[in-house]
């Protein structure tokens, strides 16, 4: 009787092991899962990281060619201009004395509407270029930031992932110290 009660006190030793060995396999099922699902939404916030990277990389791109264009358009604009204040200083009355008729006399006013016309629109050129140029820098701007953001966003994750790890591990080492008691 008493190799029974041994018998019967092992078996449920036995039982109780496989029941605590079934228990921690479940934990580290459930570890394994959230380990994996923290990798998956860390390499995700890696790809948007560099995604806002490119966007920033690309938008500096736009920016310095927009600031290229500009300062052509400005190189050019400067030049009308000096080429205008030319005129001004006598430049007119040497045209006037180059005309050869009537007629070139007559339409001397209106050659000088439409160099005033052209003027206008070279400088309404230029302010349309230093707006979109404006707008090129904000955009510039914005996607750094974003790449910035989603950067400290992806240390933020990690942070949380090497906090989770070392949890896990903690549980993990605890789960095997109380089985090997």
């Amino acid at each position: 009787e008493e190799a029974q009660n041994k018998l019967e006190e092992l078996q449920n030793q036995q039982q109780q092991t496989e029941s605590q060995i079934t228990q921690m396999e479940g934990q580290a099922a459930q570890i394994t899962a959230q380990l994996q699902t923290v990798y998956t939404s860390m390499q995700e916030a890696e790809r948007q990281v560099l995604q806002c990277q490119a966007d920033a990389q690309e938008a500096a791109r736009a920016l310095e060619q927009k600031q290229t264009e500009y300062n052509d358009s400005l190189t050019r604009s400067q030049d009308h201009l000096r080429a205008m204040q030319l005129l001004d200083g006598g430049g007119s009355v040497s045209l006037l004395t180059q005309a050869q008729n009537l007629y070139q006399l007559l339409t001397f006013t209106e050659v000088l509407q439409q160099i005033a016309s052209k003027n206008n629109e070279i400088l309404t050129e230029l302010s349309q270029e230093a707006a979109a140029l404006e707008e090129s820098r904000q955009a510039a701007e914005a996607a750094r930031q974003q790449a910035e953001e989603a950067k400290a966003e992806l240390e933020r994750q990690q942070q949380a992932l090497s906090d989770t790890q070392q949890q896990l591990e903690g549980a993990l080492q605890e789960a095997n110290e109380t089985w090997t008691q």
